[in-house]
């Protein structure tokens, strides 16, 4: 009978990260970069550590740090109808961020999988 519940418990956890990976968009910092020159109302979240901002971010970005202990509630708090580019260094904060805003019922997200490592590896623009 354990072993039927640690079954269903896997079972039930790969379908959720499965589903949730569906409904987040991966997109390369150089398909970024020509949306949001296209595209004004995306809002860009950079989720890394202020520190890590003020060294350079993606211009205009919105800077929510997900290592602070409010970080969530802010997320939580942002308009669901609006369109998230989400990046941090390289994938693994932003995928933290991406999976809770498609749990919590925000519907068009957007990961920059290469982050700004990516994008620097580009020589896209910085503002500081």
């Amino acid at each position: 009978m354990k072993r039927f519940a640690t079954l269903i418990l896997l079972l039930t956890t790969l379908f959720a990260v499965n589903v949730n990976a569906q409904k987040v968009q991966q997109i390369k910092s150089t398909d970024v970069q020509k949306l949001i020159s296209s595209n004004k109302n995306i809002v860009i979240l950079d989720v890394r550590t202020p520190e890590e901002f003020s060294a350079g971010h993606i211009k205009n970005a919105v800077n929510i740090d997900v290592s602070k202990p409010d970080a969530f509630e802010k997320y939580a708090n942002l308009d669901k109808q609006t369109q998230y580019i989400v990046y941090c260094r390289t994938k693994n904060r932003s995928g933290v961020v991406t999976n809770f805003l498609v749990n919590n019922g925000f519907t068009n997200i957007l990961q920059m999988t290469d982050g700004i490592v990516g994008w620097n590896s580009n020589n896209l623009p910085l503002s500081k």
